[in-house]
């Protein structure tokens, strides 16, 4: 059952509330006295449901100002493409806060925490322009690398995507300054005891 209210995350009170339209393109919500803007990629994409405080200067939310380069929103689908990636990004981004863990943005600090959203523009038969998961810098996610583990019935094809998988992952931990979570390269051993713990869950 759906009751049809436009809602919008409010960081200030880390809750998803509804949200009703005020003057001046402001909404108001009933558990908190204060005004919002909804985040330009929320008003302008649908790409985002956080929102601002209404009297900041700030276009982005804390999650979306993050954000140093987005994909080509004209090439047929990027834009479903980055949705799915800006949804993944606002889940981190949630964690950090409830975790009550501090973080700077990249417009605050040069060692601070940005991402870049890209996808492959060049033709297939080169290198140049191809977009690699944490190669071009440490915070590069491509967002045509979709794939989830727990759909994924080819153990094999799991242990294929590990290296770019670990390169986000680590990408995260150094952006928040800690060490990396997981290793570049797995051992012949850990890949078979893997291997076994995947054939027992899986049946």
């Amino acid at each position: 059952m759906r009751c049809g209210a436009t809602l919008g995350f409010l960081p200030d009170r880390m809750e998803l509330s509804a949200i009703e339209p005020d003057a001046d393109g402001q909404w108001r919500s009933p558990n908190a006295d204060r005004r919002y803007r909804m985040c330009a990629n929320y008003s302008n994409h649908a790409a985002c449901n956080w929102m601002l405080d209404a009297a900041s200067e700030q276009a982005f939310c804390i999650a979306c100002s993050l954000n140093g380069t987005i994909p080509d929103l004209s090439v047929e689908g990027n834009r479903g493409l980055w949705h799915t990636m800006e949804a993944e990004k606002r889940q981190l981004i949630y964690s950090i806060l409830r975790l009550g863990l501090p973080f700077t943005s990249r417009q605050q600090d040069s060692s601070g925490l940005e991402f870049d959203f890209l996808a492959d523009t060049a033709s297939s038969f080169s290198e140049r322009g191809r977009v690699f998961t944490g190669h071009a810098d440490d915070d590069s996610l491509d967002v045509r690398h979709d794939f989830d583990a727990y759909r994924e019935a080819s153990f094999d094809t799991i242990i294929e995507h590990w290296l770019p998988l670990t390169f986000a992952l680590n990408s995260f931990n150094r952006s928040m300054g800690h060490a990396h979570a997981y290793p570049f390269v797995l051992s012949p051993a850990a890949v078979e005891k893997l291997r076994f713990a995947h054939r027992v869950v899986t049946g």
